[in-house]
C-alpha cells in the first residue's frame, strides 16, 4: 500500500473520530415527547444520532450483553441501469450502471469483512458466531444501491471521472439475541465519493478503494456507538 493511501486511511478515521465525540452538541438522545416520531414496531426516534436517522426502545439498556454477533448483510441494487457507456474520455454525471454478477460480490464480501473486523475490535463486547442471552445481534440490510461507475470492459475504455461512484442506503438493526426482539435501527443514505467532491478517475483500484472505505465508516461508526453507549442522559 503506497503512503499516500495510508496517510488517506489515517485522515478518514481521524475525520470519522472527530465526527462521532468531538464535533456534535451533547450525547445522543431518544425522543419521548408526545409528538415523537415512533416506529411500527415501537422504536422512538433518537435526536442526534451522529449517522443518519435512527430509532431505538425507550428503556433500551445494554448492560447485560457481553458478546456481538454480526449476522450478516443482505443487498438489494436498483433495477434497470445501463449496460455500456460512451468509449470516449468523459465526465460522468447521474448515468446509472448495472453491476456484475462479480462485482456484486465484491461488493458483499467488502461490506462483510468491514462489520466483522470493526465488531471485532470492539473494547467492550466479544465477536461470536451463535446467539444466546447474553448477545447483541447486528443485521444489517444496504439497499438501493446505484452504481454510477461505467463498466471497465466497455469499448475503448475512455477515462471517465467521476464525482460519486455511485451511492446506497444502510439500514442496520439492533436485536436480543434470545428473543429476536428488535432494540434499535439506524438508517444512513452514503455516497461514495473522492474527498472534497473532487473528479477521480474510474478504475477497478480506485472504485474498490471507496467501497471499502463507505462499509468501513459505518461499521466503524455502529462499533463505535455500541463500545460508547452508557443509557440515555437523564431529561
Amino acid at each position: 500500500m503506497s503512503t499516500h493511501v495510508n496517510k488517506s486511511m489515517a485522515l478518514f478515521y481521524a475525520f470519522s473520530l472527530m465526527a462521532m465525540v468531538g464535533c456534535t452538541t451533547g450525547a445522543p438522545s431518544i425522543n419521548t415527547a408526545a409528538d415523537a416520531d415512533v416506529t411500527f414496531d415501537g422504536l422512538n426516534e433518537i435526536i442526534d444520532p451522529r449517522v443518519g436517522k435512527a430509532w431505538a426502545r425507550t428503556d433500551l439498556d445494554l448492560s447485560g450483553y457481553t458478546k456481538i454477533l454480526f449476522d450478516g448483510v443482505d443487498i438489494e441494487y436498483r433495477p434497470g441501469g445501463e449496460k455500456t457507456s460512451r468509449s470516449r474520455p468523459s465526465v460522468s454525471t447521474d448515468t446509472h450502471y448495472q453491476i456484475s454478477e462479480q462485482g456484486k460480490q465484491r461488493f458483499q464480501q467488502a461490506l462483510t469483512t468491514a462489520f466483522v473486523q470493526e465488531m471485532g475490535k470492539s473494547t467492550k463486547y466479544t465477536l461470536v458466531t451463535e446467539p444466546g442471552p447474553d448477545v447483541l445481534i447486528v443485521r444489517a440490510g444496504v439497499l438501493d444501491v446505484v452504481s454510477y461507475a461505467p463498466p471497465d470492459d466497455r469499448p475503448g475504455r475512455g477515462n471517465v471521472y467521476l464525482r460519486r461512484l455511485g451511492e446506497a442506503t444502510l439500514v442496520a438493526e439492533l436485536h436480543d439475541g434470545e428473543s429476536d426482539a428488535i432494540l434499535a435501527r439506524i438508517v444512513d443514505r452514503r455516497a461514495a465519493e473522492p474527498a472534497g467532491m473532487n473528479l477521480q478517475q474510474s478504475n477497478n483500484v480506485q472504485n474498490a478503494s471507496e467501497v471499502r472505505r463507505v462499509a468501513t465508516y459505518w461499521a466503524f461508526s455502529l462499533r463505535e456507538a455500541l463500545d460508547n453507549f452508557e443509557g440515555w442522559p437523564e431529561s
